[in-house]
């Protein structure tokens, strides 16, 4: 018989937030330069443990847009000057 295991939401937050940062779910911190300009900082993405609503039109707009997006993605991530220029801040 499986038993069933219980945890709090705080708990729960913080293996999430543990998760993003282990499995690179994360983005550079703009705060950490201010505070300490030799330090690289990163933060968890967005992320939502439960689900939420979205509303279906704009739904439908992001589908209708993925491709046009997806390409773009595409030819930035083949223009060498414009990603080194882009990463450099």
């Amino acid at each position: 018989m499986s038993e069933t295991r219980t945890i709090s939401d705080a708990d729960l937050s913080y293996k999430t937030q543990t998760y993003a940062v282990c499995n690179g779910l994360v983005m550079r911190s703009k705060h950490t330069e201010t505070q300490l300009p030799t330090c690289v900082g990163v933060e968890h993405v967005a992320l939502t443990l439960q689900p939420c609503l979205y509303p279906r039109d704009a739904y439908d707009k992001v589908i209708r847009l993925s491709p046009l997006l997806n390409s773009v993605v595409d030819r930035m991530s083949r223009h060498e000057d414009f990603l080194i220029n882009s990463l450099k801040g």
